[in-house]
């Protein structure tokens, strides 16, 4: 859509650039479902799954309508298919923060 996305590598010098001095980076996984052995990371993965339900939809519809010309119902059907995905306790995905 002719934007640049704010990925994790660019916000320190967003920030310098805004005056903060003495950034400290770190990353740490967010899990997208509760498929891990480890009972942290399934609680983590429990929460993350609740921000999938509502994110999907929410940040999906405009660039799959707008961006890439779907359907609305098209676009739907494409929501619904990666929120199936993430169910899906056989497929391990995180993201980094």
């Amino acid at each position: 859509m002719g934007r640049p996305y704010p990925i994790a590598k660019n916000l320190k010098g967003y920030l310098e650039a805004s005056g903060f001095e003495n950034i400290q980076v770190t990353s740490k996984r967010q899990f997208c479902g509760p498929w891990s052995k480890d009972p942290i990371e399934k609680r983590i993965g429990w929460f993350g799954l609740m921000c999938f339900e509502t994110a999907l939809e929410a940040y999906g519809m405009l660039p799959l309508t707008h961006g890439l010309g779907k359907t609305e119902d098209e676009a739907r059907g494409i929501v619904a298919a990666a929120w199936e995905s993430i169910k899906n306790r056989s497929n391990h995905m995180y993201t980094y923060l």
